[in-house]
């Protein structure tokens, strides 16, 4: 198998760094399965390094860094080998190879829905070939702005981060492949059965569902060897599971 335009990187996209912060980020890529970005920020005030929540603490969005304490946890959490749904998850599973002699099916990213305010971006998106010709993966990624006057009441403590209008990223990438399996460094714990367009799915919720994290949705359909990935940061789930709805039918 080889590709032409751009080799596929499974998984790899950028993170959201909460703009309810008011700080300033940098994104740096990761590269390969499914790597989890890094922010880089420049804080106002010291973050305590090794911070974790209490066992009955919620967040207080107002203040700059609350996530941080959550994301220590996250990080914190455990990553193994594992099936799910008859899907192979892990991080050192290896993703399946790419068919390129074609099939069932089209591995073109056609989403039914997309949340409110998402805007296509470009020059991440990009559909790979085989030498034959045959689109082996296409890949698909999208960008939701905040709403500034939101974020401005969310610091101000007139809202919650997460009935706000946040914004954040999200990517769909759809190939055809020799076996249901895909390498990621999801938390493990964090990952559980499901069933998207009646097909197996394996379903990976953030951090908070209600809109902040990474998640992570895997669907397999048997009949057409399709894959279909799903990664969003910042969404919430039941959005994300309804962009992965109407693009597995």
């Amino acid at each position: 198998m080889h590709l032409t335009r751009r080799t596929i990187v499974f998984g790899a996209a950028a993170s959201v760094l909460v703009a309810a912060t008011g700080l300033t980020a940098g994104f740096v890529l990761g590269s390969g399965s499914d790597d989890r970005a890094t922010a880089a920020v420049q804080p106002t005030t010291p973050i305590p390094p090794n911070s974790t929540p209490g066992p009955s603490e919620t967040p207080d969005t107002s203040k700059a860094l609350w996530y941080v304490p959550w994301e220590n946890q996250e990080a914190a959490l455990p990553r193994y080998n594992q099936a799910i749904a008859g899907i192979e998850l892990g991080p050192t599973v290896g993703s399946g190879n790419v068919i390129c002699s074609g099939g069932l099916g089209s591995v073109i990213v056609e989403p039914t829905y997309l949340p409110a305010g998402s805007k296509p971006d470009p020059v991440e998106s990009h559909a790979s070939k085989c030498e034959n010709g045959v689109v082996a993966a296409d890949e698909k990624h999208y960008s939701i702005p905040p709403n500034e006057g939101d974020l401005r009441r969310v610091r101000a403590g007139e809202l919650s981060f997460f009935g706000s209008r946040h914004g954040g990223f999200f990517y769909v990438l759809r190939m055809r492949v020799d076996r249901a399996a895909y390498e990621t460094g999801f938390a493990s714990v964090r990952l559980a059965p499901g069933t998207i367009a009646g097909h197996p799915a394996a379903i990976g919720s953030p951090i908070f569902p209600a809109g902040f994290g990474v998640a992570l949705v895997i669907v397999f359909d048997q009949s057409t060897s399709i894959l279909t990935v799903v990664r969003a940061d910042s969404l919430p789930l039941d959005e994300v599971l309804r962009i992965a709805e109407g693009v597995a039918k």
